[in-house]
């Protein structure tokens, strides 16, 4: 609960830019001393600095998605380790959708090389050429710059497509397993993809759990399977929603 707190703070000092302390302690009902503990720990993550009573988001922070050529250099070990482990849970699938991001751009390579891949990402899809599969497929729509996937997929482009299996990226996962993501055009296009799939995957390391961020696309009527490195004693305070299972590998 603490961190969920901690991040409802952040979003309100992200969407304002500047705000009061007074304001803090009003809006999510805190003590002065209780508020003052949340903040010093925003401010000693560099995210806000505080002055005079007010509240200062560090604009020079990146809190949106990172350049995905960033993002795939960094915890190669264990994304490695989640991708492969995901990965069995494709088997005798043939027809497979991989959503952008780096936990997913390591999934390629342990994907059999003739199944009929579809994907949102041009990262992924150049991968999957160099490594020799067959059938890949680019979906329309607009294409982002720093995840290097697109968005907006063009409404004919998913008439008549279905997803036995799909496996997706996320960059936050609350207490209940809700998923999010910091854009409403991924959310959209996330959301598009787990409508039409029997099953959800998702990758997520462990450092994405317990937090929030600004758009949920979490689908109360699909299956949803977590692949992670989750600690076992954090996994035990999450309260899963009904269709939301965890499965956790070690490190």
């Amino acid at each position: 609960m603490p961190k969920i707190i901690e991040n409802k703070i952040f979003e309100y000092i992200k969407k304002h830019k500047i705000v009061k302390s007074k304001d803090i302690e009003k809006i999510f009902q805190l003590t002065q001393s209780s508020s003052r503990r949340y903040l010093i720990k925003l401010e000693s993550q560099g995210l806000i600095n505080r002055t005079f009573g007010e509240i200062i988001l560090n604009e020079n922070k990146n809190f949106q998605d990172q350049k995905i050529e960033n993002k795939i250099k960094t915890n190669l070990e264990v994304k490695n380790k989640i991708a492969q482990h995901a990965s069995q849970l494709a088997l005798g699938y043939k027809t497979i959708f991989v959503d952008s991001g780096s936990n997913c751009y390591y999934l390629i390579q342990f994907l059999d090389r003739n199944i009929e891949l579809f994907t949102n990402s041009i990262t992924n899809a150049n991968l999957a050429l160099d490594l020799g599969f067959q059938n890949v497929n680019i979906l329309g729509g607009t294409l982002k710059q720093e995840t290097k996937s697109i968005v907006n997929f063009n409404e004919n482009e998913l008439e008549g497509i279905n997803f036995p299996i799909s496996f997706l990226g996320v960059n936050a996962i609350d207490e209940k397993g809700c998923l999010y993501t910091p854009e409403k055009r991924e959310a959209k296009a996330k959301q598009d993809i787990m409508k039409r799939s029997l099953i959800t995957v998702v990758l997520a390391e462990k450092e994405k759990f317990n937090t929030m961020s600004t758009f949920k696309f979490s689908d109360n009527d699909s299956k949803i399977v977590i692949v992670s490195n989750i600690k076992e004693k954090d996994l035990k305070k999450m309260k899963l929603v009904s269709n939301t299972q965890i499965v956790r590998i070690k490190e």
